[in-house]
């Protein structure tokens, strides 16, 4: 979605938000497959940091999300940066279920 707001050059695009945190939420995905996999103390921990990091970049997503919602004219770009946002909370949502889940398997 990063890399479309680019393209359709939406407001605020320049600042690469999407994209940064995009590697973020997949980075996290990753270590949360990972650590239900292994199951180790070492890598739910380390799930549980990157959901923390994750909770603050979508938190930041979602403010420069809804600026860009609000100076950008364009119907295109408008309607990607919209979906972006609801990307963003829905991303926020997630990470919070994982952090809780990890919190959990670590007691």
């Amino acid at each position: 979605m990063g890399m479309s707001a680019i393209i359709v050059k939406s407001s605020l695009y320049h600042i690469g938000t999407p994209i940064w945190c995009g590697a973020v939420f997949g980075l996290t995905g990753g270590i949360a497959c990972l650590a239900a996999y292994r199951k180790n103390a070492t890598t739910i921990k380390t799930c549980r940091v990157l959901c923390v990091l994750s909770l603050l970049c979508s938190f930041i997503l979602s403010v420069v999300m809804m600026v860009a919602v609000t100076r950008d004219k364009k119907g295109g770009g408008k309607l990607l940066d919209s979906f972006i946002l609801a990307v963003s909370v829905a991303e926020f949502v997630i990470s919070v279920i994982c952090f809780k889940i990890c919190h959990r398997a670590i007691r």
